[in-house]
């Protein structure tokens, strides 16, 4: 349960992420698409090909980066470079005040920041449109709406023994009121947890959980590809709930290294949750393939999303007796 970023899918079924570096924990739940299709890295995009926008924007924070790229075929893979959207204009205009912030591409070839070096904050409530116009004239366009924030009251168990129920860490929150949401159609509050070593962390193999010790490869995989994880999409219903509050514990799945471990919990929008649920509808599908991906680029395709995140670190210490099998601890 480990990505690094999204990579090359079919342009006739779905979309392709050419692979920079790592975005947000969030693209984690990804993991099916998280595989480059084939080893070809000479080959070009085909002539239909679909310029992919990828951005996710960050509540009470400011205006964050978005990527450019084109999709290539199933049985194909480019460079990063050869696949980029260059010299594209970009700007992303709130719908709410009008204001528009133009973007600059910076000196990796694709990947566009805010022209301005304090640009506006990301604000709760609020619809933001995407607009991309390519050299060739095409526009490129998508609209988010951030959620509501959200108040986190208290974090309990914060130092904690892995897999023992009774003290599982929960997230207690005060979401916000269904009546101040605009999802489209009408739902449920949706979150789910992204947990990550600190950046600096010096990562151990021996310090991985059982789950994620008896997947990795040290020939085949990096570790610092299990540095960040998250859990699958958490409907708000199915949380415990204390008058206005509710509790949400955190799935041990997500938990991929003992020791020090930063937990953000998000609620998404309607564009997170439209794609991350397409993920987890389809199960496995075939190495670099995403199809049939509920997805909301005009002129395009991708994902221009927003999501409000509150987080804490927690401890996790190994227990033997909690862990099951023949697992031991460090």
């Amino acid at each position: 349960m480990t990505c690094d970023r999204l990579s090359a899918v079919s342009p006739v079924s779905s979309f392709s992420f050419l692979m920079y570096s790592f975005r947000l924990p969030i693209l984690c739940v990804l993991l099916p698409a998280a595989v480059l299709a084939g080893c070809d890295t000479t080959a070009t995009p085909p002539e239909d090909s679909q310029v992919v926008v990828e951005s996710y924007q960050k509540a009470n924070a400011p205006l964050d980066t978005v990527w450019l790229s084109r999709t290539v075929g199933a049985r194909e893979a480019i460079t990063p470079e050869e696949g980029a959207v260059e010299n594209a204009d970009v700007e992303i205009k709130n719908l709410d005040n009008g204001n528009t912030t133009p973007y600059t591409e910076t000196s990796t070839a694709g990947v566009y920041v805010p022209q301005a070096s304090s640009p506006p904050t990301v604000t709760p409530q609020t619809s933001y449109q995407l607009q991309v116009e390519t050299t060739d004239g095409q526009p490129v366009t998508s609209m988010t709406t951030v959620p509501d924030a959200f108040t986190l009251e208290n974090v309990e168990n914060t130092t904690t023994v892995f897999q023992n129920t009774t003290k599982q860490p929960s997230f207690v929150i005060d979401p916000p009121r269904a009546e101040s949401q605009q999802y489209e159609p009408a739902r449920q509050n949706v979150y789910f947890f992204t947990v990550k070593v600190p950046s600096g962390t010096a990562l151990d193999a021996s310090e991985l959980t059982p789950f994620y010790r008896a997947s990795y490869d040290a020939d085949e995989d990096s570790l610092s590809s299990f540095r960040i994880n998250s859990s699958g999409l958490l409907n708000q219903a199915n949380f415990s709930s204390s008058g206005d509050q509710v509790r949400v514990d955190l799935p041990w799945i997500g938990v991929a290294f003992f020791g020090t471990n930063e937990v953000g919990i998000n609620l998404v929008d309607d564009n997170y949750y439209d794609f991350l649920r397409s993920e987890a509808a389809q199960g496995s599908v075939p190495p670099g393939e995403f199809p049939n991906v509920i997805e909301h680029v005009e002129g395009g395709t991708g994902i221009f999303a927003s999501y409000v995140q509150k987080k804490d670190t927690i401890q996790v210490q190994c227990v033997e007796k909690f862990l099951g099998g023949d697992s031991t601890c460090p």
